[in-house]
């Protein structure tokens, strides 16, 4: 989902050793061999340019090297997001410390990690970006929305997009191909129905409530009419108003949306009714 540079940082002999630029193909030999802990970025490019050397991680260090193969005895840095200030930072903090500022390509990322070097790990905390930094003998992780994933638990995600399959390509859907059934296991990405299930998996729908066809200027009358019908249907508590009824039917599949909107409609004439009968009397 996320189709624009992959990298892997991990433990290694007193080091951390990082790959970057590489396909997904080789992320998936390498997660079924690296030792725990590691880290696994997957880019969906914001800020900096789609080549090799802007994936990350980027080393913590005084040259944050854009090298695509490494290691270190310090760390390495990881982002999730988007930060628009660190042009201005990465300016500021190279008049203020009297330091070259490095050369090659940069990106926000490349920045964090640079003014990290001179600033420590609580600069992460106070730019309030979502970053993972892997050292020889810790991992700290920075900001807020980190979930733990998975049947164990065991991953610990920036974000949960990438469960969002879909053909767009915005920000959250970086890939555009054809997508895969909704069943996780099913690899079928054509002869989908159009809520993304295949013939074998797609579940077992409830009928929706025939009430003829509706027209564009439908009347008051109708209106009202189909709220009956929606009213008799299903099972009620006494607390559920008829607009939380109607909603608990649409989101069952009981009634179509254009329908809920037909319901809602009614419902929405009888409170104003309502509201001036009580400002008139």
């Amino acid at each position: 989902m996320n189709g624009e540079g992959n990298g892997v940082a991990w433990r290694e002999d007193g080091h951390v050793r990082w790959e970057k630029g590489i396909s997904f193909e080789k992320v998936q030999k390498l997660a079924k061999s690296l030792p725990l802990p590691y880290i696994v970025h997957f880019r969906i490019a914001t800020i900096g340019e789609k080549i090799p050397a802007m994936c990350h991680p980027f080393p913590v260090s005084s040259d944050a090297s854009v090298a695509t193969t490494g290691k270190t005895q310090g760390s390495v840095l990881f982002h999730n997001g988007t930060w628009h200030r660190w042009r201005d930072l990465v300016l500021e903090a190279a008049i203020r410390l009297s330091v070259k500022i490095p050369a090659g390509k940069w990106s926000d990322t490349r920045g964090l990690a640079w003014l990290t070097s001179y600033y420590d790990l609580g600069f992460l905390e106070v730019v309030d970006q979502k970053t993972a930094v892997l050292s020889p003998t810790e991992l700290d992780l920075y900001g807020v929305g980190w979930e733990a994933i998975g049947e164990s638990q065991g991953i610990l995600a920036s974000n949960r997009h990438f469960e969002f399959k879909t053909h767009n390509t915005g920000y959250y859907s970086g890939y555009t191909g054809p997508v895969p059934c909704k069943n996780p296991t099913c690899p079928r990405r054509s002869g989908l129905d159009k809520d993304g299930w295949c013939a074998e998996h797609a579940p077992e729908r409830k009928p929706l409530v025939v009430v003829g066809e509706l027209e564009a200027d439908e009347s008051v009358e109708e209106d009202a009419k189909f709220l009956e019908i929606v009213a008799g249907m299903g099972g009620v508590s006494a607390s559920e108003t008829p607009f939380m009824k109607a909603l608990r039917l649409f989101k069952d599949g009981k009634i179509s949306k254009r329908q809920f909107k037909k319901a809602k409609r009614a419902i929405d004439r009888q409170i104003l009714q309502s509201s001036v009968l009580a400002l008139t009397h």
